[in-house]
């Protein structure tokens, strides 16, 4: 295989090789989008000034991996809009952007690299992609904790339940398993209620 070319048209070495497929890989799921060869090339170079600095080349990726952590492309969700071509003088969130949105809408959690690749496809501003999409999140066992979550959200389930716990040291143990029956009932019986129709209907408002 031919030596990666970076930005600057400089061949990569062969531990630069090695951190930016790690980095590439990693830093898609954290930025829930693929890194640009900015945003690559400045992450492996930190990388290589690193593990030279330290004389660990797995040091350099750690270095390398905590500016990931730090970026405000990982801390936030940032869903970039663009002009809907159908009605210019309205907005629509990016396919990229809709791929988030899904994601933690239904699975509460980063989308997985089919999602993300459909989101950078494009089809995710595609009515009918979109729709196997979510279908394909709907079938998931994931969707159990997208929809725990909701309504643990919802109901304030973590605080409310959490009030058992100021019963006396005598009752402890019981108030924590009460505490624990009530939690699972509550959002047992919203998963069974809410993971049909409904939750493909909310999936399309968000959309």
């Amino acid at each position: 295989m031919p030596a990666r070319l970076r930005n600057d048209g400089r061949r990569a070495t062969g531990d630069e090789e090695c951190a930016t497929a790690f980095i590439e890989r990693v830093g898609r799921r954290l930025f829930r989008r693929s890194l640009t060869g900015e945003e690559l090339d400045a992450r492996v170079a930190i990388a290589s000034d690193a593990a030279k600095a330290l004389g660990d080349f797995y040091a350099g990726l750690e270095i390398a991996l905590a500016s990931i952590l730090v970026s405000p492309d990982f801390l936030f969700r940032i869903e970039e809009a663009e002009p809907d071509p159908s009605d210019p003088s309205t907005m629509r969130l990016t396919s990229v952007a809709m791929a988030s949105r899904l994601s933690y809408l239904l699975w509460n959690t980063t989308p997985d690299d089919d999602l993300i690749a459909a989101g950078e496809s494009g089809d995710l501003v595609d009515d009918d992609r979109l729709a196997e999409q979510v279908e394909r999140l709907l079938s998931s066992p994931k969707l159990e904790i997208g929809i725990r979550s909701i309504f643990s959200d919802l109901y304030e389930i973590r605080g409310e339940l959490d009030l058992l716990s100021s019963l006396s040291e005598r009752f402890a143990e019981s108030a924590y398993s009460v505490r624990e029956l009530m939690r699972e009932l509550v959002l047992s019986d919203g998963f069974r209620t809410t993971s049909g129709p409904r939750v493909a209907e909310e999936a399309g408002d968000e959309s």
